[in-house]
């Protein structure tokens, strides 16, 4: 819109009165010559700064209460149509008067009323714009705001409900989505179903979700729904890595295939919280490559960096005991221990006691032979249904006769139909006298001394383990921890400790070493004997199971299935 020449009451043209003002307007505001050209301003006698306007542009502009000068909001808000009615200026704007020297003349007060003018004024028009700038709950502003209240309300009931429905699907271990989608569906997945359901049964919800939220931000799409999952996967790992803190810790680790036939190594943590509870934390998968013991060691290094996790805090090992992990020369314990030597590695028990027996049970003619027999009745009928069928059914009928002749207990869980499993070194098997020696074998001297060591702290029948020279050979184990000082410190606060444990009844039948640690900080006895509690910590973070990973990989085989093999490895 360009300008254009117009006569005022003087009889000069509008542009040429815009001319003679440019050099007042243009100190008056601060603004460009060029900015300036548009204004023509001027101050009321309360003392209000308000803008009026050229007969040639309409503008109107944000003001303060200042008696001598004008403040402008923006500039490049100047320009208003034609259309709009001008008011009424020629003389009564008195040129530079009111918008830069000031009104003086005060012999002639009657110039002031020609100056505010009539109703249609350029002063009373910019009155009314200052009056209506004024009034914030008329602002433009406070308009949208009030609907941006309304959105983000809106937002965070879809928001949580999506949440909801990602939680109960991710405890549960269900697929999100199905194979048809759409709105015709008769089955458009549990995400999406689950939803539905929520928005029938609650209005607030049915408001805001699926058909009546907005197009672009209905919260539905397979990306938000992994965003979302990610996000409860981080926040999870975030608050077990709080809750572990500065604590020390031991570390589980185990490898195996899922259903994409991917090799996924999974790790635990193993710590003692500030209740002086034993945890084990599953703290993600990650996929690797190769199973060498190098690359096992740069995953969890990574998987480490990643959650700020030190391996100077480190204090055990847990392995199943293959040879990449176990490894005396170059295995994965190794490779940890070269860094960190209190990081001392224990072969599950669980895998190892299995593996004696099974040892034991070769050496011995008679349960060698009973296992094969085994092997061969589990080869038979595990390859026929209708062997299977018959099986079961002679199976039922000597437990109803049993029960009936009173041979078997009754109850719930008992004398439920189970499945044979194959013959394999971690499976099968039972208590035999020769398997001593066995697990003997399978013991190195300095877990065995370590074990040993640790077994004084049990607290069962009056602390009758205890052995104070033995716990100092525990501590000695731990140069980290234990210092020279420490250690003379320690011989003292055992033997002031095993009188107070002794003496109190509040440590009476206490049963394992966990039980005591959670009543010393219940008694609050772990600061009273700090270096006690460290080396009750110490006992505890020791893995001596690797379960805790194997469910891990059971709940994996779960969730990643044959139908469902293409998921990501997050």
């Amino acid at each position: 819109m360009g300008l254009r020449g117009t006569t005022g009451a003087g009889g000069e043209s509008s542009s040429d009165s815009d001319s003679s003002l440019l050099s007042a307007a243009t100190s008056a505001t601060g603004a460009s010559p060029a900015d300036a050209w548009k204004l023509n301003g001027c101050t009321t006698c309360s003392g209000v700064a308000v803008a009026a306007v050229s007969p040639t542009i309409l503008s109107i502009v944000q003001v303060i209460n200042a008696p001598s000068f004008l403040m402008l909001s923006s500039l490049a808000d100047i320009f208003t149509p034609d259309t709009r009615q001008i008011p009424e200026i020629g003389e009564q704007a008195s040129g530079e008067i009111f918008t830069k020297n000031g009104f003086s003349n005060w012999k002639k007060p009657e110039r002031l009323e020609e100056h505010v003018g009539g109703p249609n004024s350029a002063h009373n028009k910019a009155v009314g714009y200052c009056e209506d700038l004024m009034k914030q709950e008329q602002h433009v502003r406070t308009f949208f705001n009030k609907h941006s209240d309304q959105d983000r309300k809106d937002y965070r009931i879809r928001l949580f409900a999506s949440i909801d429905v990602v939680r109960l699907l991710l405890e549960q271990g269900l697929a999100f989505r199905g194979h048809d989608e759409s709105d015709n569906s008769s089955n458009q997945g549990n995400y999406l179903r689950i939803l539905r359901f929520l928005a029938d049964h609650n209005e607030d919800i049915k408001k805001v979700t699926l058909k009546n939220a907005p197009g672009n931000n209905m919260l539905t799409a397979p990306s938000i729904q992994k965003d979302i999952v990610r996000a409860c996967s981080i926040e999870t790992t975030n608050a077990i890595i709080r809750d572990v803190g500065d604590a020390l810790f031991s570390v589980l680790v185990d490898e195996s295939r899922d259903a994409s036939m991917k090799e996924q190594m999974a790790v635990v943590l193993r710590y003692v919280d500030k209740n002086g509870s034993v945890i084990e934390r599953f703290i993600g998968l990650k996929h690797v490559t190769s199973t060498t013991a190098i690359s096992l060691k740069e995953a969890l290094d990574q998987l480490f960096s990643k959650h700020g996790l030190s391996i100077s805090r480190l204090r055990g090992q847990g392995y199943d005991g293959a040879s990449n992990m176990q490894g005396e020369f170059n295995g994965l314990r190794t490779l940890i221990m070269n860094e960190n030597e209190c990081a001392y590695y224990i072969h599950c028990f669980a895998h190892q006691l299995q593996l004696a027996i099974v040892a034991v049970a070769k050496k011995h003619d008679q349960v060698n032979s009973f296992f094969n027999v085994v092997v061969n009745v589990v080869n038979v009928v595990g390859a026929s249904c209708k062997r299977r069928d018959i099986l079961r059914e002679k199976q039922l009928l000597s437990v109803v006769e049993a029960l009936e002749n009173d041979d078997l207990p009754s109850g719930q869980g008992q004398n439920q139909e189970i499945t044979l499993k194959r013959f394999g070194d971690t499976r099968w098997g039972s208590h035999y006298d020769l398997q001593l020696q066995e697990l003997n074998n399978r013991f190195n001297e300095v877990n065995m001394e370590l074990l040993l060591c640790l077994a004084c702290l049990c607290p069962n029948d009056a602390f009758t383990a205890f052995d104070k020279d033995k716990l100092v050979r525990l501590a000695q184990f731990y140069p980290k921890d234990f210092s020279p000082i420490k250690l003379m410190a320690l011989k003292t606060q055992l033997q002031i400790y095993i009188m107070d444990m002794r003496s109190s009844t509040e440590f009476v039948e206490l049963k394992g070493i966990s039980d005591l640690a959670k009543r010393m900080v219940e008694t609050k006895k772990d600061k009273v004997y700090p270096l006690v509690y460290l080396l009750v910590t110490l006992a505890l973070i020791l893995p001596v199971s690797t379960a805790t990973v194997e469910r891990t990989f059971s709940a994996m085989k779960f969730v990643k299935n044959e139908l469902r093999n293409r998921m990501g490895d997050e």
